[in-house]
């Protein structure tokens, strides 16, 4: 259920600007949802980005009908209040984790919490997070993000690698 007073955001970046990474992390630290476009991977993202600025440079962040191009904290602050609430608990230890010999990368699962919402899942020690809320997870870092934008008690759908097949699971957060 998407809150009426908080207007849409979308992120348009390229995962080598650590500008970029840091609106990303302003954005989660503040638990807004926004929609992340790589414009390094998706050529529609692109010619989205170059049509609404004229521009190549990344990040932009869109929220509601105002551009925001670059990480212009101070001007973002005033666009998107702070939201407080809970924030939901996976309750796995995880670390980057990249390609290599046919494993794909995303986020190593090192400890599973016993009872928590990955154990009842279950996601186990060794498991790579490969997608999750149907985003892709690239990263440990990833995961974080995912998570900032989804709610106590949601059910999403989760993509893990394990012992060289894809298992997909759902799991309540």
């Amino acid at each position: 259920m998407e809150d009426l007073e908080s207007p849409h955001v979308t992120l348009f970046f390229s995962p080598t600007c650590a500008y970029c990474q840091q609106a990303r992390e302003f954005l989660g630290r503040r638990n807004i949802e926004f929609v992340a476009r790589d414009v390094s991977g998706d050529p529609d993202a692109l010619r989205d980005l170059v049509r609404l600025t004229g521009k190549y440079n990344v990040p932009v962040i869109v929220v509601g009908d105002e551009v925001v191009i670059g990480f212009d904290r101070a001007r973002l602050e005033r666009l998107l209040p702070r939201r407080d609430r809970r924030k939901p608990r996976l309750g796995v230890s995880i670390a980057t984790v990249r390609p290599n010999e046919g494993r794909p990368g995303g986020a190593y699962v090192g400890r599973v919490a016993d009872g928590s919402s990955a154990d009842r899942a279950g996601i186990r020690t060794g498991d790579i997070i490969v997608e999750m809320a149907h985003r892709p997870i690239a990263d440990a870092h990833d995961v974080h993000l995912t998570l900032a934008g989804l709610s106590p008690g949601q059910q999403i759908p989760m993509t893990l690698w394990r012992n060289g097949h894809r298992l997909r699971l759902l799991v309540r957060l």
